[in-house]
């Protein structure tokens, strides 16, 4: 009895061992991907800039601005668009980045300055918009029902206002990754007209198309997506663009049929519009588009998120992502979603195997091949998301570094 106790014990005692190892690798596992990474060393002392008389010009020549809005939620995007962005520009030009600050704290301000600390040709700049948005609390409401929007989506509306100083400036969105130098799209000749963006509604549904005839009337096939814009500052000032949007916004406090209030807006303020290239905005995930190839298209705009979800390109931006240091912050936030939506495609995938196997023979020929091989293929290409590969690799990887620490170096 002795001898079975004394094997008992050394048992229990080796499982209690064994299972240390395990423990200690999910905890630390749990800290890089649930913990927040900003708070590692010191902060730069970036403040805000408040006033719009400090709206100046950064460099005397070759200037480029670039302006993006954003807030503290899409901070991570922001740097994987603007590290794309930096890898594209030219050391024959300068580049004046200014971001409409909507709350980004102050560690990731820091992260995004970091990426253009080294290089002469840059400079970066946060502009604090929470005082011309509470102005306009009542007219800056989210209304629609048909995609996620928050308040940093109206910022747009306020560059004429804000860069009086300047005489054109190029807006651009955060969830985007800029595949040429945008000081050519600086430089494209707007011919007169006040903005310059890209026309979308001729590749877009009934519904949308019907939408920008309410808006444009006739020149509604001129209806433009405002994530990519150059702005012709005075003429913007002259017909008082702001002004008009945020009156056309407080008209449609009632209505429950508009689709998207900043670009409706947009394109009821500003009818003299210069439609751009197309090449300057691939549309991924909504509009039908002439090229999906990432080298005939300068910018891709993702409609369909490539950190929530599988969608085109999707390894084009992770590719980036994986350079900055948001990239564990990225995983981080998305984890538990990447994880949810490849356990659904796979299990989404065994049953439409299984349908396959045992009930192909049932149906009639014509609908086989539409009905359970497109499934399989859509499916198959669903098992391909990049954000869920970066995720593994990062779990795997991670596992070989622990394994090799907890060996004392043996």
């Amino acid at each position: 009895m002795k001898k079975a106790s004394t094997n008992e014990k050394q048992l229990k005692q080796r499982i209690r061992f064994s299972s240390l190892p395990s423990i200690a690798f999910v905890l630390s596992l749990w800290v890089d991907l649930e913990g927040s990474l900003w708070g590692q060393g010191k902060t730069l002392p970036l403040q805000n800039i408040q006033s719009m008389d400090e709206v100046k010009p950064a460099f005397e020549q070759r200037n480029v601005v670039i302006v993006f809005g954003c807030d503290d939620n899409y901070a991570l995007y922001l740097g994987v668009c603007l590290l794309s962005l930096i890898s594209n520009s030219s050391e024959d030009r300068n580049y004046d980045v200014w971001i409409l600050d909507g709350g980004i704290s102050e560690d990731k301000r820091k992260n995004l300055f970091s990426l253009i600390q080294n290089r002469k040709n840059f400079s970066l700049r946060f502009f604090d918009i929470s005082r011309l948005v509470s102005d306009n609390k009542e007219k800056l409401r989210i209304y629609s029902r048909h995609v996620s929007l928050t308040i940093a989506t109206y910022f747009r509306l306020f560059i004429p206002q804000i860069f009086s100083a300047y005489d054109r400036v190029i807006y651009l969105d955060c969830d985007m990754i800029i595949n040429a130098d945008v000081g050519k799209l600086f430089s494209v000749d707007l011919e007169g007209k006040t903005i310059g963006a890209v026309g979308c509604a001729a590749q877009c549904s009934q519904s949308f198309q019907q939408n920008a005839k309410s808006i444009r009337g006739d020149k509604w096939q001129s209806y433009f997506y405002p994530g990519v814009m150059v702005f012709d500052i005075k003429k913007a000032i002259d017909k008082n663009i702001t002004g008009r949007s945020l009156k056309f916004l407080a008209t449609i406090q009632n209505s429950k049929e508009r689709f998207f209030e900043d670009q409706d807006a947009l394109n009821s303020a500003c009818i003299d519009v210069k439609l751009l290239d197309k090449r300057w905005l691939l549309l991924v995930g909504r509009a039908k588009c002439s090229s999906k190839r990432l080298e005939d298209n300068y910018i891709v705009h993702y409609c369909r998120k490539p950190w929530r979800e599988h969608t085109h390109l999707d390894d084009v931006w992770w590719s980036y992502a994986a350079k900055t240091s948001f990239y564990l912050d990225i995983l981080a936030h998305n984890w538990k979603l990447i994880i949810k939506k490849m356990a659904i495609i796979q299990i989404s995938y065994f049953l439409v195997s299984f349908e396959y196997r045992w009930f192909h023979k049932f149906l009639p020929e014509y609908e086989r091949e539409l009905s359970i091989t497109s499934k399989k293929k859509i499916l198959l290409d669903l098992r391909k998301m990049a954000a869920y590969g970066h995720l593994k690799n990062f779990c795997f990887n991670y596992l070989r570094k622990y394994m090799k620490w907890f060996k004392f170096g043996k």
